[in-house]
């Protein structure tokens, strides 16, 4: 007898450039790549949950389970505009409520954040990826082991996505970008 497998919804890991950088030029890698990529996916999402860079936890994880979230503007000296971005996607309370549970009952120290918004390593990337802002979302601080425990909402179709790089070093980013826009002329 052969057993029946579900296909796992993708999981990835991706950058969201500098700030709001991949906003200001659409030209830009991140946001060709990254508006390329959601539309790559073999299905819309049901739910996304995205783990962010830029808030981090000592104390095991943080699970967002507000509703409707804030956007945190946590970069500076970029344009005024950028600083009005929207993204009006909606929280996921129970889909938190379910991650909470699956790491606690993994041994995994988390709590529940019902106020924190949405930092850029967020808001950034899926406004590019899935623009309309229509897929419920949940973030989560960094914090140590936590793949085995999440890697069941894949079977509910729900992406996941590890966003942000290690280091921000703007220097090389905007010498670079410099170059290359040289190189083109």
């Amino acid at each position: 007898m052969m057993a029946c497998t579900k296909q796992l919804f993708p999981a990835l890991f991706i950058g969201h450039g500098g700030g709001p950088l991949p906003l200001l030029d659409d030209k830009d890698v991140f946001a060709v790549e990254l508006k390329q990529l959601g539309k790559s996916l073999p299905k819309k999402p049901t739910a996304i949950v995205i783990v962010t860079a830029h808030w981090q936890s000592s104390h095991g994880f943080e699970v967002s389970s507000v509703s409707s979230p804030s956007l945190l503007y946590d970069y500076s000296g970029f344009p005024p505009s950028t600083y009005n971005l929207k993204y009006p996607a909606q929280g996921a309370p129970i889909l938190a409520d379910k991650i909470y549970n699956l790491f606690k009952d993994s041994g995994i120290p988390t709590k529940k954040d019902d106020k924190r918004g949405w930092d850029h390593g967020v808001f950034i990337p899926l406004m590019l990826m899935f623009p309309n802002a229509d897929i419920p979302i949940v973030s989560i601080s960094t914090c140590s082991n936590f793949a085995n425990a999440l890697a069941q909402l894949r079977e509910s179709d729900i992406l996941i996505i590890g966003s942000g790089m290690s280091f921000h070093n703007f220097g090389y980013f905007f010498a670079k970008r410099n170059k290359t826009k040289e190189s083109l002329l």
